[in-house]
């Protein structure tokens, strides 16, 4: 039975074989916009969608709850610790920084963790062998453009990392997918390639993780699905070294602690 407030949506298949759940989907000069359940929109080249059903399970619409006054005689909030609400598995202190960038530069915070996740796996002294470095593994050339003067800082890095991504996003018109192989391979490959993802293994392999990874942790039914593990046993897990990206990776597994943390552990 459909209760009030409940609504059915989506199923949307993607050529790499990606399948999400979506609000709504609608289709417009070549261009598919995702509405995502658990809010905002997420727009790709409507060739990467292979096929369109009817979603017949149905999820509750989400709780709006409104936001009491604020107190301006009240101590300051302690900062609050990273909850299922945010990308799984944040270092302390990367949530807040994710979170103030991405809303001062109009990025989904969702897409900046799942970056990072795929880039750095939050390690801010990570270098390439291309010499990309930090936490979203910034070139030297992108982080003298965005006005970087300590690469290595977390919340400089961070901040340049994402207001590329606004400026990839404009670009192309809001298209995620193109805007993610630009953050990969240059803009310029992109469009060399008449406004394509460049037909290279590893810029090909990146976005198909990070766009799976976006829709997971976007995706009220894959936190549900979390596989409950105590406190003690995760902080054991064998988190595996991510694959190279010449060479196709599952998809990670999602946990969640006896505190409600969530968890992504590499397979």
């Amino acid at each position: 039975m459909c209760l009030p407030g409940d609504a059915f949506g989506e199923l949307v298949t993607l050529t790499s074989g990606q399948t999400v759940s979506v609000r709504s989907v609608r289709v417009a000069d070549g261009t598919a916009v995702l509405q995502l359940r658990a809010g905002g929109e997420m727009s790709c080249a409507a060739t990467l969608i292979q096929r369109i059903a009817a979603d017949e399970v149905v999820y509750p619409a989400p709780a709006v709850v409104a936001e009491a006054e604020p107190d301006p005689d009240a101590d300051p909030a302690p900062p609050r610790a990273a909850t299922a609400g945010d990308a799984p598995s944040v270092p302390a202190g990367y949530s807040a920084m994710v979170a103030d960038a991405a809303r001062r530069h109009h990025v989904d915070p969702r897409l900046v963790h799942a970056v990072i996740s795929v880039e750095s796996r939050y390690q801010p002294s990570a270098r390439s062998r291309k010499g990309a470095i930090g936490l979203m593994q910034l070139m030297p050339a992108t982080a003298r453009r965005f006005g970087v003067t300590k690469i290595y800082d977390p919340k400089q890095n961070i901040d340049a990392g994402v207001r590329y991504m606004r400026w990839l996003l404009d670009t192309f018109q809001g298209d995620v997918v193109l805007a993610l192989a630009g953050y990969n391979a240059g803009e310029g490959a992109v469009m060399r390639y008449g406004g394509n993802v460049p037909p290279y293994r590893e810029t090909r392999e990146y976005v198909r993780r990070i766009t799976s990874r976006y829709f997971s942790i976007s995706s009220p039914g894959y936190v549900e699905s979390a596989r409950r593990t105590s406190n003690t046993l995760a902080a054991n897990l064998n988190q595996k070294d991510s694959r190279p990206l010449t060479v196709f990776e599952q998809s990670p597994i999602i946990n969640r602690t006896a505190d409600g943390k969530l968890i992504l552990v590499n397979q």
